[in-house]
């Protein structure tokens, strides 16, 4: 008899149990992965969400502390949603956060209590980034904003791919624009001129079917949306590292990673500032916080710490 384990099972058994678990563990991590990707935001008021399933066509409600208080489908789950949420008076200004591709609103939970704190009502949108082409986004952020009635001005503050969903928005030049005024625009790690990174990761052939449509709309150089209405304060933050050397050495200049500096530009930026941060954790750097949370205030990108420009 071979050696065996102080268990009994001989250690091929063990090897092929660990890998089965192994296994078993990624499996539910992608399950899990796949269905918080898969929610998206279709109406909100009053702390109160309309949520569907991008794929299923699933619905919920969820009140004010993310819990669900309906699940069902179609018109049955709206009419829940309208009963359920409490009237509430119009708001002077929602600051909407948008995530990024293959992100969700857990992002933002630092800049998100940074801005309540100073009184704001702010609110972090989930949509389903995988499931989705850019333009189709925009067209979804279109439609939750046309069933917000009770606010008089909306600013956003977005992450990655966030700033190209608000541009195909704004492009279509939406019904709810008529009611609601636009407020200041930070963007956080735009990929406003393209993004390289994505042309490169093209050429693995998985990469398109892990993430999506609006990757796709990137590694095919699609044009992108227009830039923002002119009118509107437009600041962007852009991450970088090491004196002008980036992150990432498979990418030529400055970068966070993902996106690099020279990307980030936007005809119409008021502002312009560069931190040193990861693409992924931008919206926690305390810089990026200190001058998103000036921008919103008075149009200046001032970083708790003094950080050029570029």
């Amino acid at each position: 008899m071979g050696p065996v384990t102080r268990s009994g099972a001989k250690p091929g058994r063990r090897l092929r149990r660990a890998l089965l678990a192994a296994a078993l563990l990624g499996a539910g991590g992608a399950l899990v992965f796949a269905e918080l990707q898969l929610w998206q935001d279709r109406a909100l008021a009053a702390g109160w969400r309309l949520q569907a399933q991008a794929v299923t066509g699933r619905c919920r409600v969820l009140d004010p502390a993310g819990t669900v208080a309906k699940r069902g489908f179609g018109a049955a789950c709206r009419a829940a949603y309208l009963a359920l949420r409490p009237e509430q008076a119009t708001a002077r200004e929602l600051v909407i956060l948008l995530h990024g591709l293959g992100r969700t609103p857990r992002m933002f939970h630092d800049l998100r209590s940074a801005l309540e704190a100073e009184g704001r009502q702010v609110t972090a949108l989930r949509y389903a980034s995988l499931t989705a082409g850019i333009e189709a986004h925009g067209l979804w952020l279109n439609e939750v904003l046309d069933r917000h009635p009770r606010v008089a001005k909306v600013s956003f503050v977005t992450h990655s791919l966030g700033a190209l969903v608000l541009r195909a928005a704004l492009a279509r030049d939406p019904a709810w624009r008529a009611r609601i005024a636009l407020g200041p625009v930070v963007m956080l790690a735009p990929p406003n001129q393209g993004a390289l990174i994505a042309r490169k990761l093209d050429r693995w052939t998985p990469t398109r079917f892990i993430l999506g449509p609006s990757f796709a709309d990137l590694a095919e150089g699609k044009p992108l949306p227009a830039a923002l209405p002119a009118e509107v304060a437009l600041g962007i933050i852009a991450g970088g590292c090491c004196e002008g050397e980036g992150y990432n050495p498979l990418l030529p200049g400055d970068d966070d990673g993902v996106v690099r500096v020279a990307e980030t530009p936007l005809e119409g930026g008021d502002a312009a500032l560069r931190v040193e941060a990861l693409h992924t954790f931008i919206a926690e750097d305390g810089d990026a916080i200190a001058a998103t949370r000036g921008f919103l205030q008075d149009g200046r990108l001032t970083p708790a710490a003094e950080t050029d420009g570029f």
